[in-house]
């Protein structure tokens, strides 16, 4: 048996490193929660913390919490300034968006929606900067909050996609 082609697998800065150097000899990419956040001291992007807040909102139990003095109402306001944040296009976003345009290999993203990384991708995604792409790359949305897909159910919604892939680039090299 001959190897014949790479399928390159990458999440969160793997998937990042990918769209950047590509590497040479890969015929598809999988990308899972690209990270494209240039981290504020420790504090989740703007769209993963707007998404918490929206959360927590609907969550009678955290506003009991409030009421009760459970919540550290300083810090609680600092992270509501950061979730109010614009939406601001940082230089990591557009070197991968930028890679993506000259991208000419297939390349597959995959998003946790309740990830933090993921969802400050998404974010940026529906904005122009991506508009290049979004009819060259497909972006696929996965009901689950963990990052490394970690969970059963994750893991075969995964393995399944990696192995499309690996049949759609096998049929690609028949003759």
């Amino acid at each position: 048996m001959q190897l014949r082609a790479v399928v390159a697998l990458g999440n969160c800065d793997g998937a990042t490193a990918l769209i950047l150097h590509r590497p040479e000899g890969i015929a598809e990419l999988v990308l899972t929660n690209p990270w494209i956040v240039e981290p504020i001291v420790d504090e989740p992007a703007p769209a993963a913390a707007r998404a918490y807040y929206a959360q927590r909102l609907r969550n009678p139990r955290a506003w009991l919490d409030v009421l009760l003095g459970r919540v550290n109402m300083r810090k609680a306001a600092g992270s509501i300034s950061l979730a109010v944040a614009q939406r601001t296009t940082q230089a990591l976003t557009k070197q991968v968006a930028s890679a993506l345009t000259e991208c000419e290999i297939p390349a597959y993203i995959l998003l946790a929606n309740g990830d933090g990384t993921a969802i400050a991708f998404a974010d940026q995604w529906n904005t122009d900067i991506f508009e290049p792409v979004r009819d060259r790359v497909q972006v696929t949305h996965i009901d689950s909050a963990s990052h490394s897909f970690a969970s059963s159910a994750d893991h075969a919604i995964l393995r399944d996609h990696i192995l499309t892939t690996l049949s759609r680039v096998q049929q690609s090299l028949k003759p």
